[in-house]
């Protein structure tokens, strides 16, 4: 076939697909974001495991008491009928204190406030760089959306300036070079224009 001749499926001009609305992210919205990460909701409940295992560290100075109690009954049976029935009980009770082990009891209280302090400091370093990550984050959107309206304005003078030089185009006033030159310039503005819009779609991504 000759390859000059257009393909028929290119002569039928698709609809053009709209974008996605993108809203703006509202003041205050920073701290929403950082309250639902998987991440620092993980660091958090870490750290208050290990605060509650250091009260139980400290527990162990406490004496302890135990309660120990049994009920019940015994009976011997011949020819079903009930011989000497007997009832018993016993209630125990038991104290402990630690008087030999207080050397043991405060390393192991220093060990665990040690964990939790390595705890807190990685809670710590993970809300840091959760922060620095949705500032940038908000940054680059912020920046993508500004950069997405320049170049919108900057195809609607490209696309003016293509009308325009058609209208110069028919009047014979230009040749068909320049026209195409404008055509291309145009082309180039659209494609910047889709490029920033799918990058501003991709940080909106990003960003929750």
């Amino acid at each position: 076939r000759d390859p000059s001749q257009p393909e028929a499926v290119l002569t039928v001009v698709p609809a053009r697909a709209a974008w996605a609305d993108i809203a703006a992210v509202a003041p205050g919205q920073p701290v929403d974001l950082l309250a639902r990460r998987p991440d620092l909701r993980a660091a958090e409940q870490q750290l208050a495991a290990e605060s509650a295992r250091l009260q139980e560290a400290r527990a162990n100075y406490l004496p302890r008491f135990f309660l120990n109690a049994v009920f019940g009954g015994q009976d011997l049976t011949i020819n079903n009928i009930g011989l000497s029935p007997v009832r018993y009980s016993n209630v125990a009770l038991a104290f402990s204190a630690p008087l030999f082990a207080a050397g043991r009891i405060q390393a192991g209280v220093k060990a665990q406030s040690a964990r939790e302090q390595q705890a807190l400091i990685q809670y710590e370093k993970l809300i840091l760089t959760a922060v620095e990550e949705v500032e940038v984050s908000l940054a680059a959107l912020a920046d993508e959306r500004r950069r997405t309206d320049l170049l919108s304005r900057a195809a609607g003078a490209r696309h003016q300036s293509l009308r325009h030089g058609d209208s110069l185009y028919r009047a014979g006033q230009i040749d068909l070079l320049q026209l195409q030159q404008l055509q291309r310039a145009a082309l180039a503005a659209d494609q910047s224009l889709v490029e920033s819009q799918t990058q501003r779609a991709i940080n909106a991504v990003q960003l929750h």
